[in-house]
C-alpha cells in the first residue's frame, strides 16, 4: 500500500511541476532542399528538433553506431545534444533531398528538456510521418504569415505546439523512470530557475545551496542524483547550449557570444566550447550553415 501511496504522490508532485512551469520555445523552422548526393558532416544541435524526409530516402548515422534508414513521408523526432549526420545518395529519379523540419525545446522547471523523458530518437512513417511532418508545416506558415498579428501568430504556435507534444505522448514511449524525477526536481528548481535566469552571471555552488535551503555539500550531492551531472557541469552545459544557439542562428561576433554566455575570456570559451563539443566555434558555425 505504501508503494502504491508513493507512486500516487510522485504522480502529483509531477503533475503540479508540469502545471507550473511547462513551457516551449520555437527556435526556427522551414523546408531545406539538398542537392544529391548529400553527406551532411557529424552534427550536434542543442535543441530538440523534428525533420520529415519529404523527398528521396535518407540513411542517419549516430555516433553511438545506431543508423535510421528513412523513407520519403517519414518523420525523425531527434532529442537534443545528439551526435548524428544524415546521408542521402543520388537516386536515379531524384536531384535533390527536400526536409520540412522545426528546431524547438518544451522545457520544465525552467531548463529541463521534456525530450529527456521520451525515448529518443524516434521513426514515425505514415499517417504518423504525415501528421507530425504537417506540424511543421503550420509552424513555418505561422512564422511567415503576413496576414495575422504577434498574438494570433504566438496563440497559434503555442497551440500546434502543445497539439504536437500530446501527439508525441500517445505514439512515442516515456522512459520507465520519468515518474521519479517529480518530488526530486522540487528540491533543486530554484537552483534551476537561477541558472536559467542568470546563466551570463558568475554563479557559485554556494549562491545556488542557499536558494535550495540546502547545505552544499547536500546540494552537490542531490544535485548529482537528480540531474545527471554536477552543478558546475550543468551550468557549463547550459551555457554552452546558449552558445550554440547563438552561433547557429546570429551572426554575432563570437567573443560577443562568449561574453553574452558567461565567458569575458574569449579564447578560454573557445578551448572549452572544442572540448565539450569536438569543434570551434567557428568551425560550429560554418556546420550549422551547411546544414540548413
Amino acid at each position: 500500500m505504501s508503494d502504491k501511496k508513493d507512486n500516487q504522490c510522485q504522480a502529483e508532485w509531477l503533475r503540479e511541476l508540469f502545471l507550473d512551469t511547462l513551457d516551449f520555445k520555437l527556435y526556427t523552422c522551414g523546408v531545406s532542399r539538398k542537392e544529391l548526393p548529400y553527406v551532411e558532416r557529424w552534427t550536434l544541435r542543442p535543441d530538440g528538433y523534428i525533420s520529415q524526409v519529404l523527398q528521396a530516402k535518407t540513411s542517419i548515422y549516430f555516433k553511438d553506431h545506431r543508423t535510421l534508414h528513412v523513407n520519403p513521408g517519414d518523420t525523425v523526432i531527434f532529442p537534443p545534444s545528439l551526435w548524428h549526420r544524415a546521408e542521402t545518395l543520388k537516386d536515379s529519379a531524384q536531384s535533390e533531398a527536400i526536409f520540412r523540419w522545426a528546431h524547438f525545446q518544451f522545457f520544465v522547471a525552467h531548463s529541463i528538456d521534456v525530450f529527456s523523458f521520451f525515448k529518443l530518437p524516434h521513426v514515425l512513417s505514415g499517417a504518423d510521418g504525415e501528421k507530425f511532418g504537417d506540424f511543421n508545416e503550420k509552424f513555418t506558415r505561422l512564422c511567415e504569415s503576413k496576414n495575422i498579428s504577434a498574438i494570433e501568430a504566438a496563440v497559434g504556435i503555442k497551440k500546434t505546439a502543445f497539439e504536437l507534444l500530446d501527439a508525441m505522448l500517445k505514439l512515442i514511449p516515456l522512459k520507465e523512470n520519468y515518474l521519479a524525477i517529480g518530488e526530486e526536481i522540487h528540491k533543486i528548481e530554484p537552483a534551476l530557475k537561477y541558472i536559467e535566469k542568470n546563466y551570463a552571471r558568475k554563479i557559485t555552488i554556494a549562491d545556488l545551496a542557499q536558494r535550495s535551503n540546502m547545505s552544499q555539500t547536500r546540494f552537490h550531492v542531490a544535485f548529482k542524483n537528480i540531474i545527471g551531472s554536477a552543478p558546475v557541469e550543468y551550468l557549463i552545459n547550459q551555457r554552452l547550449k546558449k552558445s550554440q544557439r547563438l552561433l547557429w542562428m546570429t551572426a554575432l561576433p563570437i567573443g560577443e557570444i562568449a561574453a553574452l554566455c558567461g565567458y569575458e575570456d574569449q579564447f578560454f570559451f573557445s578551448k572549452l566550447f572544442k572540448k565539450h563539443t569536438g569543434t570551434t566555434p567557428s568551425q560550429y558555425r560554418q556546420q550549422a550553415k551547411r546544414a540548413e
